[in-house]
């Protein structure tokens, strides 16, 4: 699994961190990597919002589209968008956007 973080780490409204760490372990409940194909994480410090985009090969069953579920009520509940897509090479692209008040210098 890759992680990248863009942007100045802040500290967030524990409404907002919350949702973010429930949607990322929802998301990759419904991707998965393989060797040499693994699964990679964005996050995205924005003035005025975090962005969390996973990407992976497709989990497959159930579970994953209940995942896939729960993830987008998590985000939406706290004013975000959320999308589940798929890429045309075939992997699951899901992105979330949680806004959040700009830092304060």
């Amino acid at each position: 699994m890759d992680l990248e973080v863009e942007g100045e780490p802040r500290q967030l409204p524990g409404g907002v961190e919350l949702a973010a760490y429930r949607a990322l372990q929802h998301a990759l409940v419904a991707v998965r990597g393989a060797d040499g194909d693994p699964a990679t994480i964005q996050l995205r410090y924005l003035p005025g919002a975090l962005e969390l985009e996973v990407q992976g090969l497709p989990a497959a069953g159930s579970g994953a589209e209940a995942a896939l579920l729960a993830a987008r009520e998590r985000v939406t509940a706290n004013g975000g968008t959320f999308s589940a897509e798929r890429s045309a090479a075939g992997r699951r692209v899901l992105r979330a956007r949680l806004p959040v008040a700009p830092a304060h210098a």
